[in-house]
């Protein structure tokens, strides 16, 4: 004799058949964010960066003028943007702290943040590490950790304070 299925267990036994097959890719999720922060200081760190230095021009009537800000913009593949707007604060600071990739971790944050770059137009990696990384890194410190990041997709940001 067959029991007729108990109506009340069955929200129950869906949650539990929805959790077991979601669950993995929680994991998945999890595990690609760490794996891509990895991938991406193998792809972009000090010895492999690149990077341009410039002056957005602003058009002023039938003419062109400079503007006076200069910022950063570094030259990456579209799947490391990706990666970069994934990067939490926490390993942004690591890799401001590990000298292969301090200064890479560096020009991607002022570019980021649109961060005035006009010392960049004559300093070296080696001049940045001696006289200017414990400055950048106080900064870094500071702004990281008092602004909640989010990364938009057109890698515009929004500062949520």
């Amino acid at each position: 004799m067959d029991v007729p299925p108990d109506n009340k267990s069955q929200p129950i036994r869906s949650f539990i058949l929805l959790t077991a097959l979601l669950l993995p890719f929680q994991f998945y999720s999890f595990d690609a964010k760490c794996q891509g922060s990895k991938t991406l200081w193998r792809n972009i760190n000090n010895e492999t960066i690149s990077y341009d230095v410039i002056s957005p021009m602003k058009k002023y009537g039938s003419g062109r003028a400079a503007s006076p800000f200069i910022v950063i913009r570094v030259n990456k593949s579209v799947q490391d943007a990706l990666i970069i707007e994934r990067i939490t604060s926490e390993d942004w600071l690591k890799a401001l702290e590990d000298p292969k990739t301090d200064w890479a971790a560096n020009l991607l944050l002022y570019e980021r943040f649109n961060r005035f770059g006009m010392i960049f137009l004559q300093c070296t990696l080696q001049q940045w590490q001696q006289y200017l990384k414990e400055d950048d890194l106080a900064y870094w410190r500071k702004k990281l950790n008092t602004t909640e990041i989010q990364w938009s997709f057109s890698q515009k940001l929004i500062i949520n304070i």
